[in-house]
């Protein structure tokens, strides 16, 4: 079968044919706001992932500072505080137990220490570390 120009069948394709202008941009709107969705959820992922690094240094640096108790810290109470590179910064505090008393070891007087440390970053406070630690402290006897 042949088709010739004033064909009704030829008429039928012509007419369907292309996209129009309202379906395009339509169809680009549509893109647009998925890509922009999209970008919202990978930078949330993104910003998700620093947080999560920002808070496993801290704890790290935090467990790191409890092991100095004792040794470069000493194990009295008190407060102590320092810098730590990118902006980290960690304070100690050591007081004694309310709620453990001390015990009586021979010579020694053992005092449980409730040792806090907080890590800040940039000031703001990211994570705190709490635990006990036994001090022995050396019982003298008066001399008559």
């Amino acid at each position: 079968m042949y088709l010739w120009i004033g064909s009704p069948e030829l008429s039928r394709f012509r007419n369907s044919q292309g996209f129009t202008l309202i379906e395009v941009l339509v169809a680009l709107a549509i893109v647009a706001l998925t890509l922009a969705a999209l970008l919202q959820v990978f930078g949330g992922g993104l910003r998700a992932v620093s947080v999560s690094e920002r808070y496993l240094m801290a704890t790290m640096l935090a467990r790191s500072v409890l092991d100095d108790f004792g040794t470069e810290i000493p194990a009295v109470s008190g407060e102590w505080s320092g810098d730590i590179a990118d902006g980290y910064r960690w304070t100690t505090r050591a007081a004694p137990s309310q709620t453990i008393g001390a015990v009586k070891n021979g010579n020694t007087l053992q005092i449980p220490l409730e040792v806090q440390v907080e890590i800040s970053w940039n000031g703001k406070p990211v994570t705190t570390l709490t635990t006990l630690r036994l001090v022995a402290q050396p019982q003298t006897t008066p001399q008559r």
